[in-house]
C-alpha cells in the first residue's frame, strides 16, 4: 500500500510539473511576442538602453527560473541511471565554418546551452556606475542567446534532465547550490515560479547509494 502511494504522488507530481512546463512555454510566446525571436531582438534596430535592458530581464529572468525549478525537480524524480560515458572529444572545426555574425536561423548558432548550475562567481568591478551614468548601452547578443537556450531547452528537455539526474550524485554540492538559490523564497516572483519551488522542495531526494 505504501508503494501505491508512492506511485500515486510520484504521479501527481509529474502531472503538475508538466502543468508549469506548458506555462513555461507559454511565457516564451509572450517572451517572443513582446521582444521577438532572438535573430529578431539582436538585429532590432537602435542599442540597448539600461531600461530596455531591465525590461527584458524582468520577463527573460523568472523564467529561467522557471525552468530551472521545474528541471531540477524532474531530475530528482528520475529512476537511478548510471553514470554517463566520456563525451568522444571533437573534432576542431575549420576556421571558416564559424560565422562572424550569428545568422537569422539562431537555432544554428554556436555554444548556446542552457545553464541550470551556477557557474563561479565573476570578481566584480570596482568601477561603480553613478545614477547618472546609467543610460549606458548594452550588446544584445548576451540577451538573445539565453533567449535562443531557453527555447531549446524547453523543446527538447529530456538530455538536460538525465544529465542533471547523473549529476546529483556526481556532483552534489553543485546541484544543491542551484537548488538553494531556486527554492530561496521571493515575494515578488510569480505564483507558477513558486509553485515550482514548492513541488522542488517536495520531489524526492535522489537516490545517492
Amino acid at each position: 500500500m505504501a508503494a501505491g502511494r508512492r506511485h500515486t504522488g510520484r504521479r501527481m507530481l509529474f502531472e503538475r510539473l508538466s502543468d508549469l512546463w506548458s506555462a513555461a512555454a507559454k511565457r516564451l510566446a509572450h517572451l517572443q511576442m513582446v521582444f521577438g525571436a532572438p535573430f529578431d531582438f539582436l538585429s532590432a534596430p537602435g542599442e540597448l538602453t539600461h531600461a530596455e535592458r531591465r525590461t527584458v530581464l524582468r520577463h527573460l529572468a523568472p523564467l529561467e527560473r522557471l525552468v530551472r525549478a521545474v528541471l531540477l525537480a524532474l531530475a530528482r524524480c528520475e529512476p537511478l541511471l548510471k553514470p554517463a560515458r566520456a563525451p568522444r572529444p571533437r573534432r576542431a572545426a575549420p576556421a571558416s565554418a564559424a560565422p562572424s555574425w550569428p545568422g537569422p536561423d539562431s537555432a544554428t548558432w554556436r555554444g548556446v546551452r542552457f545553464r541550470v548550475l551556477p557557474l563561479a562567481p565573476r570578481p566584480r568591478s570596482s568601477a561603480r556606475l553613478r545614477h547618472g551614468e546609467r543610460a549606458q548601452v548594452f550588446d544584445r547578443y548576451p540577451l538573445a542567446r539565453r533567449m535562443e537556450a531557453l527555447a531549446r531547452v524547453i523543446a527538447a528537455p529530456e538530455r538536460v534532465i538525465r544529465r542533471l539526474a547523473v549529476m546529483l550524485r556526481t556532483q552534489r554540492d553543485r546541484v544543491a547550490v542551484a537548488i538553494a538559490r531556486v527554492v530561496r523564497p521571493n515575494p515578488r516572483a510569480p505564483a507558477d515560479l513558486e509553485a515550482a519551488a514548492t513541488l522542488l522542495r517536495l520531489a524526492p531526494p535522489a537516490d545517492t547509494s
